[in-house]
């Protein structure tokens, strides 16, 4: 059985031979782990035998790119959706936004049109062949997209997108329905010129280490109308959606749920996502990915510990997939992150 058929199985609750598996490692630990032996001329996906490839449209809003300074720790660059920001040379880390090109609804409407028109530039060249490769080598093959409050942050920033969340909530859900129409229209053109996805992975972080960054009132008001939208189109061609949520979105899962989402990602452990108690209650319902503390992997005895604890009871009749609780960092020896995949596969098979 290879990874393309251990996801569809996952993703529908039925037991595979064996649980499937990917993770994320950081770059930097990427880098620890030549010096450790890692072969450099193997990808990452072979090696690890990683069984989940993510290939996705362009939804951003198309704006010219510039550097505006480079110094030895950074460099400042404004990207394509307009933002001005510090990328970190020799650090793993997110970004530093520091401006954006759109902070009101005047500045989206003069936005040029080709920002915020779909046309078939938006599927480069080929994205449909590098779908299908990936594929035809026993990999799950998804659709990837930044998706609503995510990818609008992205563009307006998360200051100006709370404040039109409670103030302007007309501009908010045309920012949010621009994402999801974005998202549509690609995967569309991309099926249509022949892509043979397994289902979609889409990333909106709307979580921070207490809980939602809004309400579920809010949620279901504005943001799960552009997932729902989102998760019915993949759904009528036979495919399940997967969200990367980070941090602790405890207090939306039953409308991330009912939004039509096949499973959550990555179940963030330190932020208080609850792996054994989403299998409880949504066993059948939602699939699993994650949820085992990447800390743990400093230690190869604690590792086995939080494996040993939750992978019994997450992969009970189907429905999980191995993978941290977000990603690999890199105080993590190569050795261990070797046998954390073998010892969580070796937990994870069936029969």
């Amino acid at each position: 059985m290879n990874g393309r058929e251990r996801f569809r199985l996952a993703l529908s609750h039925r037991e595979p031979d064996r649980i499937p598996h990917t993770d994320a490692p950081w770059q930097t630990a990427v880098e620890r782990w030549y010096e450790e032996g890692l072969p450099r001329d193997v990808p990452l996906r072979d090696y690890f035998d990683l069984q989940e490839q993510r290939v996705g449209s362009d939804v951003w809003l198309r704006l010219p790119e510039e550097t505006v300074e480079e110094a030895e720790r950074y460099t400042i660059v404004r990207d394509r959706n307009g933002a001005l920001k510090r990328l970190w040379t020799h650090d793993t880390s997110v970004p530093e936004y520091l401006d954006f090109v759109v902070r009101s609804r005047a500045d989206w409407d003069a936005l040029p049109a080709r920002s915020r028109a779909f046309d078939a530039e938006r599927v480069g060249p080929g994205l449909v062949e590098t779908v299908n490769a990936h594929r035809a080598n026993g990999r799950a093959t998804h659709y990837f997209a930044h998706i609503g409050f995510n990818q609008v942050i992205y563009m307006v920033g998360m200051e100006t997108m709370l404040l039109a969340m409670a103030r302007e909530p007309a501009w908010a859900r045309e920012l949010l329905d621009f994402t999801a129409e974005m998202i549509v229209r690609g995967a569309q053109e991309m099926i249509d010129r022949g892509a043979l996805f397994d289902g979609a992975f889409v990333a909106d972080d709307m979580g921070t280490s207490r809980g939602p960054l809004f309400s579920p009132a809010m949620y279901r008001d504005l943001v799960q109308p552009a997932h729902a939208r989102v998760c019915a189109f993949f759904a009528g061609h036979g495919l399940p959606v997967i969200l990367h949520s980070c941090g602790n979105v405890m207090a939306l899962v039953p409308d991330i749920v009912d939004a039509g989402f096949a499973c959550l990602q990555p179940l963030e452990v330190k932020a208080g996502m609850d792996l054994p108690g989403l299998k409880e209650r949504y066993a059948g319902r939602l699939a699993l990915m994650g949820g085992l503390d990447a800390r743990t992997l400093v230690d190869v005895e604690l590792m086995r510990a939080e494996l040993s604890a939750k992978i019994p009871v997450a992969m009970a009749g189907g429905g999980y997939i191995l993978h941290s609780d977000h990603s690999i960092p890199d105080n993590v020896p190569l050795a261990n992150f070797e046998a954390f995949i073998r010892y969580g596969l070796e937990l994870g098979t069936y029969g």
